[in-house]
C-alpha cells in the first residue's frame, strides 16, 4: 500500500503543477508519450523490470519514483512492526506528510492546499488535546517565520510543518525530529557537496519514521 501511494503522489507531483489530469489520463512516457502497460506501473517491480528505461523509446527514467516507492513501502512495514499500522490517526498523518515530502523533493515548495489539508485533519483528529501545545506552537511559528524571512533558509511550508508537529506531538519530540532532519541533510551534503539546496520535508519524513525509537514518552 505504501509503495502504491508513493507512486500516486509522485504522479501528482509531476502533473499537478502543470495543470494536467491525474485521474482519467493514463500514465505515459514523458519522452515518447506512449501509454504504459499495466505491468509497467507496478510499484518498484515495474521500474526494475525495465531497468529504469522506457520499453518503447529506451528513455532513461529518473529513479525518484523508485526511491519513494521503496520509502513508502518500508514506511508501512515499519509502522506495522511498531504497532502503528492500525492507529488510524498516525497512519493518515504519516501518509499526508509523505505526500508533502514527495512534492517538496521535486519542486522545493509545497502547495498550500496540502498544508491546509494536513492542518485541518490534525485539528479534527486531536481536537482539544492540542490546547496544551497551542501557545508554544504559535511562538514557534512566529520565531521561525522571522528567521525564515531574515535568513531565507526555511521555506514557509517547513515553518508550518514544524509548528504543526509541535502542536500535535509536543516540544521534545519536535526538537528531536528537527535535530535528526538537519543531521540527515548534513550527511547528504557531505556526500554531495556540489548540491547546495536541499528540500526540508523529505528528511523530516525520514526522521518521523524514527519517532518510535526516540527517548521520549
Amino acid at each position: 500500500m505504501g509503495a502504491t501511494l508513493a507512486s500516486f503522489f509522485q504522479l501528482l507531483a509531476d502533473r499537478q503543477p502543470l495543470g494536467l489530469d491525474v485521474v482519467f489520463t493514463p500514465s505515459y512516457c514523458d519522452s515518447c508519450f506512449k501509454q504504459l502497460a499495466y505491468y509497467d506501473l507496478i510499484p518498484i517491480f515495474g521500474y526494475l523490470r525495465q531497468h529504469g528505461h522506457c520499453r518503447y523509446c529506451d528513455h532513461n527514467i529518473a529513479p525518484d519514483s523508485l526511491i519513494w516507492e521503496f520509502i513508502g513501502g518500508f514506511s508501512i512495514c515499519w509502522m506495522a512492526s511498531q504497532n502503528y499500522l492500525f492507529n488510524g490517526h498516525y497512519l493518515l498523518v504519516q501518509i499526508l506528510i509523505l505526500q508533502l515530502a514527495i512534492f517538496d523533493a521535486q519542486h522545493f515548495y509545497v502547495d498550500q492546499l496540502y498544508l491546509t489539508q494536513l492542518f485541518i485533519i490534525v485539528i479534527l483528529l486531536w481536537g482539544s488535546s492540542l490546547v496544551t501545545n497551542l501557545i508554544p506552537a504559535i511562538l514557534c511559528f512566529v520565531v521561525l517565520t522571522l528567521l525564515s524571512y531574515l535568513s531565507k533558509g526555511l521555506g514557509n511550508a517547513d515553518v508550518q510543518l514544524i509548528s504543526l508537529a509541535l502542536l500535535a506531538i509536543g516540544f521534545t519530540a519536535t526538537l528531536w525530529l528537527c535535530l535528526l532532519t538537519n543531521l540527515f541533510i548534513l550527511i547528504h551534503f557531505l556526500l554531495r557537496r556540489t548540491q547546495t539546496k536541499f528540500p526540508f520535508i523529505p528528511y523530516f519524513y525520514i526522521a518521523l519514521l524514527t519517532l518510535p525509537l526516540l527517548p521520549i514518552k
